[in-house]
């Protein structure tokens, strides 16, 4: 029982350690199309994915923004 204690206690912090992420983005401006007024009408698109290992498991997480043109008053 001592050994597995110690084994325990060895391999805990190893495995309570966060994984450290890295993380790629992209932009895009996507141009609304049907549109042929005065205003602008381009929407901006931000993808950023992130993928972490930590032994033999793999994460991952993807955020996506958006930024639409504003309205004329």
């Amino acid at each position: 029982m001592a050994t597995v204690a110690v084994v325990a206690a060895v391999s805990a912090p190893a495995a309570s350690a966060a994984p450290t992420y890295k993380c790629a983005s992209s932009t895009k401006t996507i141009d609304g199309a049907g549109y042929d007024g005065p205003w602008p009408d381009n929407w901006d698109v931000t993808v950023m994915t992130c993928a972490a290992r930590s032994g033999g498991t793999v994460y991952a997480y993807a955020e996506v923004r958006w930024e639409g043109p504003s309205t004329g008053g």
